[in-house]
């Protein structure tokens, strides 16, 4: 059950970033060409992240009973957010995936604000 003194927006908050990182990770497998070489490490980075989206729905169910692992929920989206930025101009689809980093540094503002008005229990 959720705490009352934890504010409205926190959950879902925590939910919508669960729900694009699923869609986007799934749609990301729709690429996939079996000749090639990067394939593995795509397949083992949604596998990863996709674990991630299940601790942020995890989170949603209680934010103050998981605030301390918000903040490691925040450095999975700097993590990527920050080196997509950085070498955006590197990679194919260099506006896209700085789209998708933006959005990620923005999910963890949220993270991060979340984290400020969810009290310790």
């Amino acid at each position: 059950m959720i705490n009352t003194d934890v504010p409205t927006w926190v959950p879902l908050w925590f939910r919508a970033a669960s729900a694009y990182g699923v869609i986007i990770l799934l749609s990301s497998l729709t690429d996939l060409s079996p000749d090639d070489p990067q394939r593995f490490m795509q397949i083992a980075f949604v596998g990863v992240a996709g674990a991630f989206q299940w601790i942020f729905w995890i989170i949603a169910s209680d934010p103050q009973r998981y605030r301390a692992i918000i903040p490691v929920a925040t450095f999975e989206k700097i993590a990527f957010g920050i080196p997509a930025i950085i070498f955006a101009d590197d990679l194919p689809n260099a506006s896209a995936v700085g789209i998708l980093a933006s959005i990620d540094l923005l999910l963890a503002v949220g993270f991060i604000s979340a984290l400020q008005r969810v009290s310790p229990e």
